[in-house]
């Protein structure tokens, strides 16, 4: 759906801010990841339970400069989780 936004607000016709919108998009699918995945102990601190997942597979295809700009905000938004958990 993203890549026909353009045709309905002007403001995305700007490639930069179409990435920066699907690197947010990409960034709360990671936040709320961790919520599941790290849900908050009692001390406030992130900790893993062994009661939730705690493995993620998550399939990003590389075949067009579309879907490889997909994929890097993708893997940008979850490595800056990974440095905040």
């Amino acid at each position: 759906f993203l890549r026909h936004l353009k045709l309905n607000d002007d403001r995305y016709e700007d490639p930069a801010r179409i990435r920066n919108l699907k690197r947010r998009i990409a960034d709360e699918l990671m936040n709320a990841i961790a919520d599941i995945c790290i849900p908050p102990s009692k001390s406030g601190k992130s900790k893993a339970t062994t009661s939730k997942p705690c493995r993620l597979h998550l399939c990003l295809v590389c075949v067009n400069p579309e879907s490889i700009d997909n994929h890097n905000c993708f893997v940008e938004a979850a490595a800056a989780k990974v440095q905040s958990c």
